[in-house]
């Protein structure tokens, strides 16, 4: 049975049927005054919803005290209102319906998602705060931001509220997702994460413990130290790691329990291939102290202080002074420290421009080069380090390649690649790193444009007839399956769902997931109604996606939110609704199609899919829905 041209919604997508709802019933009219009473709102709450009512001109400011339960004029006003927007005419409003109207009166929503959001940091951290996450879905969180690539370092003890690591994590997981990058994340944001999360870490298994017991370890590892250590000693091993490059700070501490620290001692348990656990060992100590090295600048500071030679931290106060002077540009200060790493006095790839961790990289850079080591850079120096006009840091070239292509498309094409080559789940700079080396090229852990074109040809595994539905989160189920196409049924009976993946593709969409298509309809649409949805894997959606069916052909577009039906040069079409029952009866009296688009990654796909059963179980949703 062939889908009527004229019953068919104008827009594609989820939930874009154009049609109105079907008129409430009296049971629905009924239920939805008994679940508004329910709400029990104040008066300043229905003042506020009515003054949203009033601003939208479906009210008018007769009522001083708006009764929405028995008032005529004011369940008519909601009722235009509803009719608005496209949702059930009951008269009577819902949580979100009561939510759209006192955001428009300019009212304080409580503190969700959006809202916090918005409002910034210190709202979003709060908003965060009243989550309540367990140790559990922090550590699944977390991890499903070291899936993504946005997190770098293995931890079982996350810190979304106070760790810099983390938040900046967060951040760039938030701007890669279109959101405020707050820092902190909503309660959505970490249902994805966590839908995202691998498995645990390897020594995390057998390492679960709860706060407490991780403050335990802590405490307990501060009392050996300080038992078995004296505080001279303890200011040796924690030079050794100063020394060693494993920290910045110079200022001497012997709490071996910070989070600076702890990670000082990963580092360099990992460059001696002993398990990072963040705390030394009584060999490790020892090794240490055995060899501290020199006094760090402020133990040399501090000892001149007490003697009375106060030389040294007056020049350092000087040059600190006149760095600050300057007023060096970001910019500039983005070159300074580039050809610092490239001429090998900055150990890390990541820019540096926070003054306190350049000072230790500075002083190296003025030790080499004989001048005065004070950690602040003068003018001369500005000026010798912009003349070497160094190129950008690996992890400024992966930024460039992360802005082009999308964060993304480039972290999920190499994970896959990396477990299809390397046989187990790894961070993403581990992928890089190793594919770098089997490809010969230089060994930096961060993606280039080079990396990706020569890892093309490593062909990716398809990963043909692996589908799930539109509504997975409904708890759909699966009906049958007829030839190419699947059928499934929302548990509670609102959607049906068919739907197909492409049978063969051609081109680099770097994805081992195959196009899908869907088709879909709700059980109190109109029958002849049903909606379309493409699923094109790594889209670039500045372009148009071309449906060939034969010698017909289509083209779509993404206006932000669905696929449109649009003429061949992008321009709207004068009968969307026409043209898209054409699209459902060519693909009905085809054996297939094909569907064309260009990839974030400038390449053209070809994907082309089996019309082999769609007609039955496009039937099938029409009469079972």
């Amino acid at each position: 049975m062939a889908v009527k041209a004229e019953t068919v919604p104008s827009s594609l997508g989820a939930g874009n049927a154009k049609q109105a709802l079907p008129s409430a019933s009296a049971e629905d009219v009924a239920r939805a005054r008994e679940t508004f009473s329910r709400l029990d709102l104040g008066a300043q709450e229905r003042q506020e919803v009515f003054d949203g009512l009033i601003r939208l001109g479906f009210a008018q400011e007769e009522s001083k005290e708006p009764d929405f339960l028995t008032q005529f004029k004011t369940i008519k006003a909601v009722s235009d209102f509803q009719k608005a927007i496209d949702a059930r005419v009951t008269g009577f409003l819902n949580k979100t319906q009561i939510k759209i109207l006192r955001l428009v009166a300019g009212a304080p929503l409580p503190l969700t998602e959006k809202t916090a959001e918005s409002a910034g940091a210190e709202p979003a951290k709060k908003a965060f705060e009243n989550l309540d996450l367990s140790f559990g879905e922090q550590q699944e969180a977390y991890r499903g931001l070291f899936e993504l690539g946005f997190a770098t370092e293995k931890t079982a003890n996350p810190d979304f509220q106070n760790n810099t690591e983390t938040q900046g994590a967060v951040s760039r997981y938030q701007a890669s997702k279109g959101a405020m990058d707050t820092g902190f994340l909503t309660r959505s944001q970490v249902l994805e994460l966590r839908e995202q999360a691998g498995l645990p870490f390897a020594w995390e298994k057998s390492t679960r413990r709860t706060y407490a017991l991780q403050n335990y370890e802590v405490l307990s590892m501060n009392s050996w130290m300080k038992s078995k250590f004296s505080e001279k000693e303890l200011n040796s091993i924690y030079r050794a790691l100063f020394n060693k490059g494993f920290l910045t700070d110079d200022r001497i501490s012997t709490d071996f329990g910070s989070l600076r620290t702890r990670s000082a001692v990963r580092q360099y348990q990992r460059s001696i291939s002993e398990p990072p656990t963040g705390i030394l060992t009584e060999k490790q100590a020892l090794t240490l102290l055995a060899a501290p090295g020199e006094p760090t600048p402020w133990e040399v500071t501090q000892s001149e202080l007490e003697s009375g030679v106060d030389s040294r931290a007056q020049r350092e106060l000087m040059a600190r002074r006149n760095w600050r002077q300057l007023g060096v540009s970001e910019d500039d200060r983005k070159r300074i420290f580039r050809a610092l790493f490239h001429q090998g006095h900055a150990r890390s790839p990541e820019m540096v421009l926070d003054d306190t961790k350049l000072w230790y990289v500075v002083r190296g850079f003025q030790r080499d080069n004989g001048f005065a080591v004070t950690g602040f850079l003068t003018r001369e120096q500005v000026d010798l380090l912009l003349e070497a006009d160094a190129p950008k840091l690996p992890s400024e070239l992966q930024e460039d390649v992360f802005a082009k292509y999308g964060r993304e498309p480039v972290v999920g094409y190499f994970k896959q690649l990396g477990a299809q080559e390397f046989s187990g789940k790894y961070s993403l700079k581990v992928v890089v790193s190793r594919m770098q080396q089997k490809l010969s090229l230089p060994v930096t852990g961060f993606v280039t444009d080079e990396l990706i074109e020569a890892s093309k040809s490593i062909s990716i595994k398809m990963n043909y007839g692996e589908m799930t539905p539109l509504f997975k989160s409904q708890q759909s189920r699966e009906q049958a399956r007829h030839k190419d196409w699947r059928r499934w049924k929302t548990e509670e009976g609102e959607y049906c769902e068919i739907g197909s993946t492409a049978v063969h593709v051609e081109g680099f969409s770097g994805s081992g997931k195959v196009a899908a298509i869907s088709f879909y309809r709700r059980s109190d649409w109109h029958k002849s109604t049903i909606n379309m949805e493409l699923r094109l894997e790594n889209w670039d959606k500045e372009t148009l996606a071309k449906v060939k069916i034969g010698k017909s052909e289509f083209f779509l577009a993404w206006d932000g939110t669905v696929n449109v039906l649009v003429s061949r040069h992008g321009m709207k079409l004068k009968s969307e609704r026409r043209v898209y029952g054409e699209l459902i009866k060519t693909m009905l009296r085809a054996n297939g199609f094909e569907i064309t688009y260009k990839s974030v990654f400038g390449n053209n796909v070809v994907a082309s899919f089996s019309a082999l059963g769609l007609t039955r179980q496009l039937r099938a949703i029409q009469k079972n829905c």
